[in-house]
């Protein structure tokens, strides 16, 4: 890898993007996150004549790529785009504006055969606050079929239906980490978050893996989309990360596509949801519950842990009630026997839960 630095103006950057000499979009870039206030800051740097950080640019003959800076490049360009130049003063301000001079690193001759302008970008922004884990996977296992793979079910509209992320979450890819999450249940069986989907990363997958894996995303898509039309998951607990892992897990398991056995647990998991609390003291069982959503929630022993506790309330094979549903019925002061048979399955009575208030005195 070759480089050199040199001194370009505003002028000559914005020329290279009206030009299209210069993608700000390369493939293992991050997602354009600059609120609108981080971009003000910015402008006010170079108005006030300050320095800027360094911005590398890779050169392939008369092209360029923005390796680090594509935020950067994006707000001065929206700004000489939204200045209207309607009297003098404003034209000398223009002026003095894309006459500021840019201290840019120019790299050029990678050797693609030992070097890799993705891990060098992934270096650069390996420290302090650039980069979270999901824009890093981004810029390292760009080409993966994994990858491509959870980028693609992120977009997914059903998913996005769902509404679980703010505008600021979706931008810093916090919904592309949730997915690799999901995926990774899927594929290695509930794990600690940080081992098993970091080996997938790295080791991929190939088609017909990412082909299964899609279908089983997608069916279990179907099922939230089913219940988010009772009521949006939005409303409710279960959009939280933990709640909405275990579920999907949960619904996962399922052995067939009969939605009335989906709806009848969302039901029942909507009546016991405000009651799920780390100081619940008249219900371990959702003490329990909710502690594993707060104390190392993202360890394989807590979301074992969740994913049993669900089990238990809503899939019980047995032909009584557990101890964890008599745990919660005792809760609403109701018998054992406030049981209903739903498919193959044991599980709590909707309606009677449903009809009295827990007894918390």
């Amino acid at each position: 890898m070759k480089y050199k630095h040199e001194t370009w103006t505003i002028r000559k950057l914005c020329g290279l993007i009206r030009r299209k000499k210069m993608n700000l979009s390369p493939p293992y870039q991050r997602n354009d996150i600059w609120t609108t206030k981080a971009q003000q800051k910015l402008i006010e740097t170079i108005n006030e004549g300050w320095p800027l950080p360094n911005f590398f640019v890779l050169k392939s003959e008369d092209l360029f790529e923005m390796v680090d800076g594509q935020q950067r490049s994006r707000a001065v360009l929206a700004h000489v785009k939204g200045d209207a130049l309607k009297d003098p003063e404003a034209k000398i301000a223009a002026k003095a504006f894309l006459d500021y001079k840019l201290n840019v690193t120019v790299i050029s001759d990678v050797n693609r055969a030992r070097e890799s302008i993705e891990e060098y970008y992934s270096l650069v922004n390996s420290s302090g606050l650039h980069l979270n884990r999901p824009e890093l996977r981004k810029a390292e296992y760009f080409d993966t079929a994994f990858l491509a793979l959870v980028q693609s079910l992120a977009r997914h509209p059903t998913f996005n239906a769902l509404d679980l992320f703010s505008e600021s979450s979706v931008n810093r890819m916090n919904d592309v980490d949730l997915v690799a999450e999901l995926l990774t249940g899927l594929q290695c069986g509930i794990a600690d978050k940080k081992i098993k989907m970091e080996d997938l990363f790295k080791d991929d997958i190939d088609q017909p893996t990412a082909k299964r894996l899609r279908e089983r995303f997608e069916r279990i898509l179907a099922i939230c989309d089913a219940l988010n039309q009772e009521v949006p998951l939005k409303n409710t607990r279960y959009k939280q990360r933990n709640d909405f892992y275990s579920l999907f897990l949960l619904f996962d398991s399922l052995p067939d596509d009969d939605i009335s056995v989906p709806k009848y647990f969302y039901r029942i998991l909507r009546r016991l949801g405000c009651y799920i609390s780390p100081s619940q003291e008249h219900c371990e069982t959702l003490k329990e519950y909710a502690i594993c959503c707060v104390t190392q929630s993202n360890g394989k022993a807590a979301r074992d842990a969740r994913h049993n506790i669900l089990k238990e309330l809503l899939m019980n094979e047995g032909a009584q009630a557990n101890a964890r549903q008599v745990d919660v019925l005792a809760m609403f002061g109701l018998p054992s026997s406030a049981t209903i048979k739903i498919g193959r399955y044991l599980t709590l009575d909707a309606e009677q839960l449903e009809r009295v208030e827990p007894e918390l005195q």
